[in-house]
């Protein structure tokens, strides 16, 4: 999966961060409708899919957590999401969130919003 397609699917959420992915600032705590998005059931399986995705060259590591998948619902879903931290990366940082889901308590970890890292200039 490229990084385009990786971003893609979490495209609601970095139009709704796009200011908080600039300043690298945490938003608060806030109810998102989720359409869909890339959640894992841990935020370690997070950080090691972010990181393999990012030393992968932007494509999906060839083993990825199990843990970890595409979530795709059939309508968006109002959730809990308590952005965490901006997760770095070599490629990129990337805030993280909890996703809660209040109706059953279901909880996963994804991120929001993305902030490339500006590529390294050759030196000659």
């Amino acid at each position: 999966m490229r990084t385009s397609t990786v971003l893609t699917l979490i495209a609601f959420s970095c139009v709704l961060w796009a200011g908080a992915a600039s300043s690298e600032e945490i938003p608060p705590p806030t109810e998102l409708l989720v359409s869909g998005g890339i959640l894992c059931d841990t935020e370690e399986d997070l950080h090691i899919l972010l990181s393999g995705i990012s030393l992968n060259g932007g494509d999906w590591p060839d083993n990825p957590p199990a843990s970890c998948g595409q979530f795709v619902p059939e309508m968006p879903v109002l959730m809990t999401v308590t952005p965490l931290e901006w997760y770095e990366t070599p490629m990129a940082n990337v805030l993280t969130a909890h996703f809660v889901y209040v109706p059953n308590g279901w909880e996963q970890f994804g991120y929001l919003g993305v902030k490339m890292n500006q590529p390294l200039e050759p030196t000659f």
